[in-house]
């Protein structure tokens, strides 16, 4: 499954939309949905809002995290990451200042 997220600023909204390509060349887009919000009590049973398939999870959940590093979110190990190299990078000068390679 592949995933598209298009801001629409002139609405003030941002759109998904979900699907899938088959190796024959057919394409299939999921139906809108339409999300809405019930007040939930305690007693009441839980229906997931979406349910995949485990082979389509793990595809929708990437294109989910790529399409969300587009719109210019990080989660918190994308901050890690850019910090351990930008230690890196100062580390690698520091040791060519030491050895005298600069």
């Amino acid at each position: 499954m592949k995933v598209k997220i298009y801001t629409t600023p002139e609405f003030d909204c941002m759109q998904f939309i979900f699907y899938e390509e088959m190796p024959d060349g057919k394409k299939y887009i999921a139906k809108p949905i339409e999300l809405i919000m019930e007040e939930h009590k305690e007693t009441d049973n839980i229906e997931p809002t979406l349910k995949l398939s485990s082979s389509q999870s793990k595809e929708f959940l990437q294109q989910m995290a790529d399409e969300i590093r587009k719109q210019g979110i990080r989660n918190f190990q994308d901050e890690l990451n850019e910090g351990e190299l930008k230690a890196s990078k100062y580390h690698l000068e520091d040791l060519r200042q030491l050895l005298k390679l600069k």
